[in-house]
């Protein structure tokens, strides 16, 4: 559990004097949470991303008359007129120390579908209590709204079944598997999946295929001995699949003994790209997990746009590939890989 020693006049107060932070207008707070009385003053709230603890004069006294309130349809003038022994100040900072600790959404709950219902409210659930971890979207109905825009495609692998399954009821327009690379010119996709087995599947055309449609790309290669999970491709603006085997030349092989298992971390990456409700951590960056009679070893290598790559512009870029210049090119770019701006979270901002 993280303890945060900070008021809510403090935090009231930064949210009135910062621009890039914004309480909700119709604050709602967030019922899958569970609260429940913790010591002699305080307020413990379990289900969003950390143990949040509140305590002081006021939590047990006055939050608990205001937790009902929050329904997302009230603004927070009249949340204020609905206290009217309080100022309204006091109302906006304790909208603010809620919003901090992850604890609102902003507006209210959207429509459940006809069909679905169980697994929908689910899927609604777990992005309103994760909502905060990024801060891209304001609310699950943004998540919801978000997924249901994209169009992914599964390349027809031997692990395609269990990617497909995972995704089955994640609330995507679009699912769809697809066997020939020239189904992705187009095919109006937002992400195209790999998940490759062993030494059973070509990587290189299905890429290459994405790269020239222009559509954003996630690879996972998995072996026996070793799992690569990443880089994603983003056309333009990340390096390419031939320069990912520049770099990182020896694709696993074999057959894996958990490729059910990589295939749902698959899953979960694209699911956080393409909802934004988690961290994106595979941009420009390969994961490499290696199974050893020493046990399991993990490494990070990053991926630069080559000199010389007509894919990534660069064709006729020097110095060519050996020269001592281009090691210190990859060195360069290996240590300080930035997150592309459309991936950037505004939480993290924040926090910094």
């Amino acid at each position: 559990m993280k303890t945060l020693n900070i008021s809510a006049r403090v935090l009231g107060h930064s949210f009135a004097r910062d621009p890039e932070l914004r309480v909700p207008q119709h604050p709602r707070f967030i019922r899958e949470v569970l609260t429940i009385p913790y010591g002699t003053d305080g307020l413990l709230f379990e289900g969003v991303r950390d143990v949040q603890v509140i305590t002081g004069r006021s939590a047990r006294s006055f939050l608990p008359r205001l937790l009902p309130l929050l329904d997302g349809t009230r603004s927070i003038d009249a949340l204020a007129a609905a206290f009217p022994t309080l100022p309204p100040q006091a109302i906006h900072d304790a909208v603010a120390l809620l919003y901090s600790r992850g604890l609102l959404e902003d507006g209210p709950l959207p429509p459940a579908p006809e069909r679905g219902a169980e697994k929908a409210a689910a899927l609604a659930g777990y992005a309103g209590r994760y909502v905060d971890v990024t801060r891209v979207n304001r609310s699950r109905g943004e998540v919801l709204d978000r997924l249901a825009a994209q169009n992914v495609a599964v390349i027809a692998t031997s692990a395609a079944t269990d990617v497909m399954a995972a995704l089955a009821d994640q609330g995507l327009g679009a699912l769809s598997l697809v066997s020939d690379p020239g189904q992705l010119a187009g095919g109006g996709h937002d992400l195209v999946i790999g998940v490759f087995a062993g030494d059973a599947d070509n990587p290189r055309d299905w890429f290459s295929a994405a790269w020239n449609a222009g559509i954003r790309a996630l690879h996972v290669h998995v072996g026996a001995d070793k799992v690569e999970l990443g880089p994603y491709f983003i056309p333009g603006t990340s390096g390419c699949y031939d320069c990912f085997r520049a770099l990182v030349p020896e694709a696993p092989g074999g057959t894996a003994p958990d490729a059910a298992f990589w295939s749902g971390v698959a899953a979960l990456q694209a699911f956080n790209l393409l909802s934004r409700i988690g961290p994106v951590k595979l941009y420009n960056v390969c994961r490499v997990h290696r199974r050893t009679s020493e046990g399991p070893m993990y490494e990070k290598r990053n991926l630069a746009r080559l000199p010389g790559c007509p894919a990534c512009g660069l064709e006729g870029a020097g110095p060519p590939a050996n020269h001592p210049d281009t090691q210190a090119w990859i060195l360069h770019n290996a240590a300080h890989v930035m997150t592309a701006k459309e991936l950037r979270s505004p939480r993290d901002h924040q926090i910094h």
